[in-house]
């Protein structure tokens, strides 16, 4: 059960993937994923500015994050992944597309009981169309906790294989 973690210091790094938004939250977003095995980075110029840069297993990913107090992440925010990736290969020497990945923070400000989906309707069925990954970063948080209290590392890997092997639309991360 996560509520019962919440107050153990060793997981208060990963706390913004629950309620964060801005900064706090792409700093626990970047530390999940570092987590699960990828390389990650911010990237930041006077032009540009990407939340998530991550890598692993051949494949290079460009992350936006989103947290939105009452309301789900909606169509806006799925506009902005998919031009930070045209961005991000207008910026680049190489030929090959990052794949876009959005991450949500629906409704935040409410018990996680009570939430509905991160995203709008419109998100999910353009994301699946556009071939940009969708996660809820609840749902990074219960992986999170279980690779940090020691599912191992092939436990890790299946949830990279999760983004990976996901055509678009919401990421649906293994269970233990």
């Amino acid at each position: 059960m996560v509520q019962g973690r919440w107050c153990d210091i060793a997981h208060l790094r990963y706390w913004a993937l629950l309620s964060g938004k801005g900064g706090n939250l792409e700093t626990s977003v970047r530390s999940a994923l570092e987590l699960m095995g990828f390389d990650t980075c911010e990237y930041k110029d006077e032009q540009h500015q990407f939340d998530a840069v991550f890598e692993a297993d051949g494949q290079r990913y460009v992350g936006e994050c989103e947290g939105r107090d009452n309301k789900q992440v909606d169509v806006g925010r799925l506009s902005q992944a998919m031009r930070c990736v045209a961005e991000d290969l207008a910026l680049r020497e190489v030929g090959k597309v990052a794949i876009g990945v959005l991450f949500g923070n629906g409704q935040r400000l409410l018990p996680l009981g009570e939430r509905s989906a991160a995203f709008t309707d419109k998100v999910l069925a353009a994301a699946k169309q556009q071939g940009i990954r969708l996660i809820e970063t609840p749902d990074l948080f219960r992986v999170t906790l279980a690779i940090r209290d020691g599912a191992g590392p092939d436990f890790a890997e299946r949830c990279r294989n999760a983004i990976k092997e996901s055509t678009g639309g919401l990421v649906v991360f293994p269970t233990e």
